[in-house]
This record gives C-alpha cells, sequence and structure tokens, in this order.
C-alpha cells in the first residue's frame, strides 16, 4: 500500500517542515537571550527597552520595581508605567557615566 503522500508532495511537506524548525529554532534562541537579559533588570537598573506595542522606539529610563513578571519602569523625565517583560523585545542595561 503506497503512502498519502508521495512524489512533490513529499518535497513540499520536508520543505515546510525545514522552514517551521528554522524559524522555531530562531525564536527560541532569542527569547533564549531576551531571557537573560530580563534576569538583569533589577529595581535600580537604569535601561535601553524597547516594548513596540506599549513604548515609542527606544525609550531610555530606570527600573523602579520588579514585581514578578513584571517591571515598573520610569522612562526619563515621565512617570512610572507598568510593563510586561512578555511586552519587550529588546532590553539593554546602561553602564558607566552618561552626559
Amino acid at each position: 500500500m503506497q503512502g498519502r503522500y508521495h512524489g512533490s508532495n513529499d518535497a513540499a511537506r520536508w520543505q515546510l517542515l525545514r522552514s517551521s524548525i528554522l524559524i522555531l529554532g530562531a525564536l527560541v534562541v532569542g527569547s533564549s537571550a531576551l531571557s537573560a537579559q530580563c534576569s538583569q533588570l533589577a529595581a535600580g537598573a537604569r535601561v535601553r527597552l524597547r516594548a513596540p506595542s506599549i513604548l515609542s522606539g527606544e525609550v531610555r529610563g530606570d527600573i523602579v520595581a520588579r514585581p514578578g513578571d513584571t517591571i515598573v519602569f520610569a522612562p526619563r523625565g515621565k512617570a512610572p508605567i507598568r510593563l510586561a517583560l512578555t511586552d519587550l523585545t529588546a532590553a539593554g542595561l546602561m553602564r558607566g557615566a552618561h552626559l
């Protein structure tokens, strides 16, 4: 008995499977890197954040608190806001003197 898929259908299925695996791998690696950065987001840290669904562009400010899976972020010159870690697409610690 022949299989349900054969010929060019098999090639298309394998191509789709390979593409899916590559995309999934990129997502896992990217989320692991951001997860490691998020572990350094502690109260008092001066940071640069990107959260496109909430913030416009890269925003600099200070972490005021870190309750659970959220941060309380005070953008420079503005009132603090609460952000879920899942909203962040990039985070970086600012170190040294910034004039």
